[in-house]
């Protein structure tokens, strides 16, 4: 094999890693309105290289609010947010760090 296939092997080796997921979401509907709410939990741990023994946890939530206007159009707003946790391994880089995202979106859904 070519140096750079090996080198390509020895990159993917090191992203190799196990998560475990969860999640729970319901849906509630009110006449016109229709509200999801979300929320997932995923660990993940790394396995080889320097991202051996590194174990990321991530936590989201997240709503949904959908207001049906008629059988073809809907108006949705949208609302997230995540934190993860993620600790460094055997890696001489530092990986262990956490950060937390938000945002929100606005939407207009339409058949025709």
């Amino acid at each position: 094999p070519s140096n750079n296939s090996i080198n390509s092997y020895i990159g993917y080796r090191e992203l190799q890693n196990a998560d475990i997921v969860a999640g729970y979401s319901l849906r509630f509907v009110y006449d016109k309105i229709v509200v999801s709410p979300r929320f997932g939990i995923v660990y993940k741990r790394y396995f080889y290289g320097p991202n051996e023994d590194r174990e990321d946890f991530l936590q989201t939530a997240n709503i949904k609010i959908d207001y049906i206007v008629n059988d073809n159009m809907n108006i949705s707003v949208f609302g997230g947010y995540s934190n993860r946790d993620s600790s460094s391994g055997n890696s001489n880089a530092n990986y262990d760090f956490e950060s937390a995202d938000g945002g929100i979106a606005l939407g207009l859904n339409t058949t025709f």
